[in-house]
């Protein structure tokens, strides 16, 4: 695990040193670029944004009203903030991160969602608190991608971030192997709060929400502990048809 954590530094290096010797290349259309995002102007333009949904769970709407299903189940979050649609190219991104342990992604995603998000006039949380990963997933994917994300994004509101304070204790298998209707039961008491949350307002962040199960439930676990308002931030979230079942 140590070797795994020390190849990852050793990475984030020299990416940082490959992007002062090289200009960057925008990721989508591959054009050098003179500015410091990985992606250019143009094919930002392009990119899927979710600019209504549901203020509770994030899913896409028509109007920025709660949802029926929000209304008849309420989820242990108090908010939700999406950026991007889990369409070409955002959902590409999350997969060369997560799958083919590509971490300049982690910069990516993290850059892109920061942007979206510092134009919200949303109350600041004090601190992010990242998904976390089982200690089995974590050893064999060798990083977090939603840590690495968080700390991407807590660059810019200059946020603290808790990724100590929460653990995973159930190795449930990945939601998106499960049907829609088992993913509640799948991660229900599957995490654990192991140290006192230094904050009354959280936001809990992740790369891609499906039907938000993960994230209610990790929510019901800090709300139980103290926390008083949970925000959840998503850089990514599936369609409409995908979350047929919502969040809650």
């Amino acid at each position: 695990m140590q070797a795994q954590l020390s190849e990852i530094s050793v990475t984030k290096t020299l990416i940082r040193v490959m992007d002062w010797v090289f200009p960057r290349f925008c990721l989508v259309c591959g054009d050098e670029k003179t500015d410091k995002s990985d992606i250019c102007d143009k094919c930002r333009d392009f990119l899927s944004i979710i600019n209504i949904f549901c203020p509770a769970c994030g899913v896409s709407s028509k109007k920025p009203l709660i949802c029926g299903n929000c209304q008849k189940t309420q989820p242990y979050f108090d908010s939700t903030y999406t950026g991007f649609n889990y369409s070409a190219p955002m959902d590409g991104f999350v997969k060369r991160l997560k799958y083919d342990k590509q971490l300049e992604f982690a910069r990516t995603l993290g850059e892109l969602f920061a942007a979206r998000w510092m134009g919200q006039s949303t109350p600041q949380p004090e601190l992010i608190v990242p998904v976390p990963l089982h200690r089995v997933r974590l050893r064999e994917r060798g990083f977090n991608q939603s840590l690495e994300i968080a700390r991407e994004v807590g660059k810019r509101p200059e946020l603290r971030i808790d990724y100590q304070s929460v653990i995973r204790v159930k190795p449930t298998p990945p939601q998106t192997d499960l049907p829609l209707k088992k993913r509640r039961s799948n991660v229900r008491n599957a995490f654990k709060v192991i140290k006192p949350i230094e904050a009354q307002h959280v936001a809990i962040l992740d790369d891609v929400m499906t039907t938000g199960s993960t994230a209610d439930e990790l929510a019901r676990c800090l709300k139980q502990s103290g926390v008083e308002r949970i925000d959840v931030w998503t850089v990514t979230r599936a369609s409409n048809q995908i979350n047929q079942y919502s969040c809650c």
